[in-house]
């Protein structure tokens, strides 16, 4: 992004903090100011690039404790955009999208869409994703594989750095000011194909037995209330559906992924995990 003149700047807030929200507005290198200390015409436009996870559009099947079963409800970014706005609308974790939406003459926003991500991160703190590695320790720590129900559940996913490729589009976008790729026009749902957890841990396992970590192909049936026990929200981010199809992003931003399937990456996957267990045994 060479030539950039504005300063960039980057809060992480939670996206239940409204009062943080109200509200940090940037991308001019004059100020940063709380919206409730000027008036509309003194604001400049700025910027709100805020990430989500995919349980938006799970929330349903959480209320209604179905979890490991398989649905076939799936989201499209562009062709369902007013069903995912009523949805994205109607749940309270939403608050601070649903209020920079409001206006969008002084805050352009973006909603990123999460799915299942895996890859390793290339930050300097955390470089860990949730989902498969926290199923795949379970599997090595417990010495078999695990699945909530039935495991019919789906969930899309997405690459890491494929996933970091879409919010530079992003903020090109921004420095570029182009108009028309935010607020309604700015949900997204980046994803690289999709996969049920149950097969999942199908593909775990045998793995895990290759590289002489397990020595039976056995897959545990769990209730969501086990799962919860042994990792914080499992029930809802391993036994529910969120299966979503990226067409935003290719038709607005010029974005596809070119990462390597989550199938190709479970051996990184386990190599990882059991690397990382050896090494907290021994602190």
């Amino acid at each position: 992004m060479s030539g950039l003149s504005k300063e960039i700047l980057t809060v992480p807030i939670s996206s239940k903090r409204r009062p943080e929200m109200l509200m940090l507005s940037f991308g001019s290198s004059r100020q940063v100011r709380l919206r409730k200390q000027c008036t509309k015409a003194d604001f400049f436009v700025g910027y709100w690039i805020q990430i989500s996870g995919a349980t938006v559009v799970a929330a349903a099947e959480i209320k209604a404790g179905r979890f490991g079963e398989a649905s076939d409800k799936s989201y499209d970014d562009l062709r369902d955009e007013k069903e995912v706005g009523s949805l994205i609308s109607a749940n309270p974790a939403r608050v601070v999208d649903n209020l920079a939406s409001q206006e969008p003459t002084t805050v352009r926003t973006a909603l990123v869409v999460g799915p299942l991500i895996y890859g390793e991160g290339s930050g300097p703190v955390n470089k860990r994703s949730i989902q498969a590695p926290e199923i795949t320790r379970l599997t090595l720590q417990r010495k078999k594989g695990l699945r909530i129900g039935r495991g019919l559940n789906i969930w899309s996913n997405v690459h890491i750095h494929d996933l970091g490729n879409l919010l530079l589009a992003l903020f090109e976008a921004a420095v570029s000011e182009s108009s028309a790729v935010w607020n309604q026009n700015g949900v997204y749902f980046p994803e690289n194909g999709k996969l049920s957890f149950g097969d999942l841990s199908k593909n775990i396992v045998p793995e895990a037995r290759k590289q002489n970590l397990l020595e039976t192909e056995e897959i545990e049936e769990i209730t969501a209330e086990e799962a919860n026990s042994l990792s914080a929200h499992a029930a809802a981010t391993w036994g529910t559906n969120a299966i979503l199809t990226s067409s935003r992003a290719q038709a607005q931003l010029h974005w596809s992924p070119s990462g390597v399937s989550l199938l190709e990456e479970i051996p990184e996957i386990v190599r990882s995990e059991a690397k990382a267990i050896v090494s907290r045994s021994t602190l």
